[in-house]
């Protein structure tokens, strides 16, 4: 039965209207894995998640709910599910986000892929169609934490030690991923979406936005690690995919930063969203010497754009500013009545 092959981890933080929308369609009638054994990771929530869980633990007996005694952040309560995972006994397991939509209309492929015991990851999430092989697009979308179903065994010391050093770099759970590379493991890739991202679909946008709490910050204060305060996504991928041994294999990874799209436009969009010197030279290091070239003169042409064209948001519309000299009003704002 899938009760004994899979093993949830559902990590929740002062989420408590998606946590409770989440663990409805997880444990509904129509579920197909409302029986398996769902662990809860609450990390310290205050807003009434707690009480919640509680709550449904009351009337589940396949729920466990570990609150920590202190929100040790969400990339540390990742790193407590790989550790649990290790050690769960199930052959699968999978851990999930307490904001994701979940839709079960094709599960029924994945847990046939699940019980034939012949898979490293099921991949049960993807914005494009790639092959198994295709390791590049794989691991740029096991960037997504729910987007694996991965084999217990595949776990090691390694593994866990990668994931706390990669904490730092947003993305502790592709130590496994990128583990899987290296062993040249057997991917099960879905042919429909079981899993969709939700509020962190947001993320490219508030990934290095000032002054506003971002998914990987929440709960703490000025005082964190500058690091973690200047977090971007395409330079902690680069980061995080130092882990694949395989050389050629590890430049066409840090290639691909944004499924589905070109290098050049990865670079456009590292360079809207950052503001550190840190990812700058993060970014830098971590591609091949053609890249480099590219990422060099796309630098250069978008700030040479920026110092000669200006756009100023003023009370009746958006102005387009040209040398300091010509301005003029290219969208302009209605009236209000």
């Amino acid at each position: 039965m899938l009760k004994d092959k899979l093993q949830i981890y559902l990590l929740t933080y002062n989420r408590k209207n998606e946590l409770h929308h989440t663990l409805k369609t997880l444990l509904s009638e129509t579920s197909p894995i409302k029986n398996a054994q769902i662990t809860i990771l609450d990390n310290a929530s205050t807003d009434g998640s707690s009480e919640l869980i509680d709550d449904y633990c009351e009337k589940f007996q396949n729920l466990k709910h570990i609150r920590h005694n202190i929100n040790i952040g969400g990339n540390a309560n990742i790193c407590r599910a790989l550790e649990m995972a290790s050690t769960c006994g199930k052959k699968y397991f999978w851990i999930l986000c307490d904001d994701d939509t979940l839709k079960f209309k094709h599960w029924e492929k994945v847990e046939n892929a699940i019980k034939t015991d012949k898979y490293d990851c099921i991949i049960v999430e993807k914005k494009i169609n790639f092959k198994s092989d295709d390791f590049p697009n794989i691991i740029n979308t096991l960037s997504f934490l729910p987007a694996g179903i991965y084999k217990t065994e595949n776990i090691n010391s390694t593994v866990i030690h990668n994931a706390y050093s990669n904490i730092m770099y947003s993305f502790p759970h592709l130590a496994l991923g990128c583990h899987l590379l290296n062993i040249k493991a057997n991917f099960y890739i879905s042919k429909f979406r079981i899993i969709k991202q939700g509020i962190n679909d947001s993320l490219l946008k508030k990934s290095n936005t000032k002054n506003k709490e971002n998914d990987f910050t929440r709960g703490t204060n000025k005082e964190l690690h500058f690091r973690s305060q200047h977090i971007n996504l395409f330079s902690s991928l680069i980061n995080s995919y130092q882990m694949i041994q395989d050389k050629k294999l590890r430049m066409k990874c840090c290639n691909t930063l944004y499924i589905g799209k070109s290098f050049n436009y990865s670079v456009y969009q590292f360079l809207l969203t950052n503001s550190s010197k840190y990812n700058m030279n993060d970014f830098f290091l971590g591609i091949n010497f053609k890249k480099k070239f590219q990422f060099v003169i796309i630098t250069i042409f978008y700030y040479t754009i920026l110092s000669i064209i200006k756009f100023e948001k003023r009370k009746n519309g958006i102005y387009i500013n040209i040398l300091n000299k010509f301005k003029t009003k290219i969208i302009p704002y209605k009236k209000s009545k």
